[in-house]
Parts: structure tokens; sequence; C-alpha cells
């Protein structure tokens, strides 16, 4: 199964298709399902595939448990929280080696490219220890919520370290620049357009 809320072309809807089509083979029809839950692009006619509307939170969760396998292959994805939310329902993950979201499959699942077929009987075959290993995985929110954390305090303790830095010469163009536009904005701009406003309420009778 995958789920996804873009139903953008990226996220994978090729490779879908490419399942959509095993599928109607003898060889995988009576050997997998393929479930897809989300916003779907209808530029795809998949009429192999169970297509789901959108979930979230608990039901999305509970949806997930219900299948053994999550496959991701969307494209240049920088991270993504989809198959972090499978790894953390317990699924063994097939993803896309694209993007950046084999940096949080690497070691819990199997990469594919263009053998996407290969790969599927590859997972079949190693069920059980892909499984069991799932148990391993720990990217959470407590540790992202602590890793943010931690960086907030060094840079915080950094600022606090650095209260005498003095801006370069440049530096304090960009200031004087950034304050100037500032005041042209919120004094002359914003002053205009608002008596600008009025004027045409007045005399044109705007509702």
């Amino acid at each position: 199964m995958t789920h996804h809320w873009s139903n953008h072309r990226n996220k994978g809807f090729d490779d879908y298709k490419k399942i959509n089509d095993m599928l109607s083979k003898n060889e995988w029809k009576n050997l997998i399902e393929f479930s897809y839950i989300g916003n779907f692009n209808d530029d795809y006619k998949l009429n192999n595939i169970n297509i789901l509307p959108p979930l979230a939170g608990e039901s999305l969760a509970n949806e997930i448990k219900k299948y053994h396998v999550y496959l991701t292959a969307s494209i240049n994805e920088p991270s993504g929280n989809h198959h972090i939310e499978a790894a953390q329902c317990g699924l063994p993950i097939l993803y896309k080696n694209s993007g950046g979201i084999p940096e949080y499959c690497e070691g819990f699942g199997i990469s594919f490219d263009d053998d996407l077929e290969d790969k599927i009987k590859m997972v079949l075959t190693n069920y059980d220890k892909l499984k069991n290993n799932m148990n391993n995985y720990s990217l959470n929110s407590d540790i992202m919520c602590n890793e943010f954390f931690t960086l907030f305090e060094k840079l915080l303790e950094n600022k606090n370290k650095n209260q005498t830095y003095k801006p370069s010469l440049k530096g304090k163009y960009f200031i004087f620049k950034n304050k100037f536009l500032k005041i042209i904005r919120d004094d002359f701009y914003l002053h205009f357009k608002n008596k600008l406003i009025k004027f045409y309420k007045r005399n044109l009778k705007w509702n």
C-alpha cells in the first residue's frame, strides 16, 4: 500500500501503474494486492488497485496496519512523512532510490530503480526478516523534537556568546536598506493605499 495527500505525478504514479499492469497477469493477481490511500491522479486509469479516500490521524494509522508492505515511488522528494508513518506502523518499505527518502528508509526495506518487479519478489522472499527488523526503526517525533530543541539551544548559546559582534560595512548597508524600505512601506505605501481605498469607498460606494 501507499498513501499521499498530493496527487502530483511525481508521487510515483508511473510506478503505481506498473503494479496495476502487473496485476493483470496471472503470475501476480493471485499473489499480491495494492491499495492507494489519498488524492488520486485522474490521468491514470488504474483498474486493478484499491483506491481509498484520504485518511488522517488514528484512522490512517489503523488502515496502514492492515497491510504488509509499504511502497513509496515518490520522485525527488526531499523528505516526506508518508514512509516514516508507515515505518512507525511496522511496515517494511519498498522505496524509490530518489531524493532524500533513502536516508530515512535505508536498512528498513529495499530500494528500487527500474527493477520494481524484481524488488517486489525480493521483499516477498525476505519478508519475515524485513518485518522483524522494523522493531528497530527509531525515527520518530520524539527524536525529531529533541534534535530541534538541541539545535535551538545551540543557536541561542552562540548568539549570547557573540553579543559583541559588529556587522561589517556591507552588513550595515543591508541593515540600513531593510529599515529604510520598511519605513517606505509602512509610512508611505500602506498609508497611501489606505487613503486611496477610503476615497474609492466614499466616492464610488464600494461594498
